[in-house]
């Protein structure tokens, strides 16, 4: 009975050391394989809408002709002294305009960069999850390999214990020969 043990025991084991050593493989497989993702930014596509812009500057427009339709009424001299400050009160406009713009230009670069750096650390927890994740199965399958080891080792350590193998040992003592009777 003892010997079946030791041998079911080496048998367990040897299933135990290849089991760990395809866990390993497919861990270092999976590992050669891995794809490095990609994240899309939504704000790359984005624009800033200039509809307010064009809207202010059309109405801007209606204003400035209105005033010089205005000052063409009054005159010559009302024409002459009021233009200066009509195109400089459309100056102004125009400036504010751009001045909106550029800060709705510089808040959508501030959100995709915002997102570049949100997508890059999402990225990186992820794929370095992955593969301490494929690590950890090369990890496992190398303990199961070297737990087989021992186990092989204990599973010959009982059969030497037993009488068969005493007889085993006592043969190999004699040089492989026939015990004479």
């Amino acid at each position: 009975m003892a010997v079946g043990t030791a041998v079911a025991g080496v048998g367990i084991s040897a299933a135990k050391f290849f089991e760990g050593r395809a866990m390993q493989r497919k861990g270092q497989e999976l590992i050669n394989k891995f794809q490095w993702q990609e994240l899309e930014n939504p704000y790359e596509t984005q624009q800033v809408s200039t509809l307010g812009a064009d809207l202010q500057k059309e109405q801007q427009q209606i204003s400035e002709a209105t005033a010089v339709e205005s000052l063409k009424a009054s005159g010559t001299r009302g024409l002459v002294g009021g233009l200066g400050q009509v195109q400089a009160q459309s100056n102004i406009a125009s400036r504010q305009v751009a001045a909106e713009l550029d800060a709705k230009q510089k808040e959508l670069n501030l959100a995709k960069a915002g997102q570049d750096i949100a997508n890059q650390k999402l990225i990186e927890q992820r794929q370095r999850d992955e593969i301490a994740g494929y690590g950890q199965m090369m990890n496992v399958g190398m303990g199961m390999k070297q737990s087989a080891y021992g186990d092989a080792i204990n599973a010959f350590g009982e059969f030497a214990q037993t009488e068969a193998g005493e007889n085993v040992d006592a043969w190999v003592a004699r040089g492989f020969k026939k015990e004479e009777r």
